[in-house]
């Protein structure tokens, strides 16, 4: 069976958020043309139970499961087919995404694959109008919507995706924090935008050609840097693009306590960001690793002068780890 957009979303310990994020996906113009698969990695009977029954709530048809034990049941939420799949382990997003689509391409041939972050809800005409905006840019193998705060709705969080600095494994979301009326003053009239170095993972969608080229998801960062190693390996098959009419809103690290604290996250995210930072460097541009070693100690420093002593040393935990993990030849 054809559709032309794969929905790939993992939920890990947010089951109402994903449950949200599936209503508004639901409501999208071409739902119908659309199929998700919601992985759980949560790793915990309760989320999946409510996970479950949240969705079968609102199905309003429910589908036999495949005589093939490894392809779920299928479920109608509107017109938007929907599987649910309960993941083994917890193997990170990119484990997560990758199994969604593995999933979904048992069942279904899409052309474009969309990653939609949980806690990410999608503006009724986002997705086609990204999918739209690669049919209008053939070049362009991968798209961005605009994000935007939420619940704060009315200031954007990124303009598609982020500019990044190999010097110093930096990244900034591109116009973050500038409001409406600023976003619309700068954009109007515009249809598309090429100014990101790469598309944020909340919202990103991808040709299935392109996809199947660079073989999926890298499994190895567990959490942060996917997006990014993805951009890395897809560069030759051809760039990026921001559709400005797509619209969505977005929650930040929700399940994972991003940006709890004065000047640092949570320090689980502190560990893998600074560990992907050290991946990524040391795969595509080891000749900058001083600089990005250099960034990750300022941020350590002022974690310290902050007295965020936790987050501060999963810093350097998580830049040991990343310089670990390559010494063991896993470099890509």
């Amino acid at each position: 069976m054809n559709k032309s957009i794969g929905v790939l979303i993992v939920n890990f310990k947010g089951a109402d958020d994903t449950l949200q994020c599936l209503e508004k996906l639901a409501l999208s113009h071409g739902s119908g043309d659309m199929v998700a698969c919601i992985v759980d990695n949560s790793c915990s009977e309760s989320e999946w139970d409510h996970l479950v029954s949240g969705v079968r709530r609102r199905a309003i048809c429910i589908n036999k499961k495949s005589d093939t034990d490894d392809v779920p049941e299928s479920l109608l939420i509107g017109a938007l087919s929907v599987l649910l799949y309960k993941a083994p382990k917890n193997g990170g997003f990119a484990y997560g995404c990758n199994m969604a689509k593995s999933i979904i391409a048992k069942l279904f041939f899409c052309e474009y694959w969309l990653l939609l972050n949980s806690d990410a809800f999608v503006d009724s005409g986002a997705v086609i109008s990204m999918r739209d905006t690669l049919i209008r840019n053939p070049n362009c193998k991968m798209c961005g919507a605009v994000l935007w705060d939420y619940p704060n709705i009315g200031r954007v969080q990124a303009v598609g995706g982020v500019r990044y600095s190999e010097l110093t494994g930096r990244g900034w979301n591109l116009d973050a924090g500038i409001s409406a009326g600023q976003f619309f003053e700068k954009y109007s009239g515009k249809l598309d935008g090429f100014g990101v170095s790469y598309i944020s993972g909340a919202c990103l969608m991808i040709t299935a050609t392109a996809w199947d080229a660079v073989g999926g998801m890298s499994e190895r960062y567990f959490l942060y840097g996917e997006e990014l190693d993805l951009a890395y390996r897809a560069k030759e098959l051809g760039g990026s693009v921001v559709s400005y009419n797509a619209n969505v809103y977005h929650k930040v690290g929700s399940s994972i306590g991003t940006g709890k604290s004065k000047s640092l996250g949570s320090k689980l995210s502190e560990f893998y960001l600074a560990r992907s930072k050290i991946m990524i460097c040391l795969s595509y541009r080891p000749s900058k690793i001083v600089g990005v070693i250099a960034f990750i100690i300022f941020r350590f420093i002022r974690g310290i002068l902050n007295r965020e002593f936790l987050p501060a040393f999963s810093i350097i935990r998580g830049m040991l780890a990343g310089i670990f993990y390559n010494l063991r030849g896993n470099s890509k």
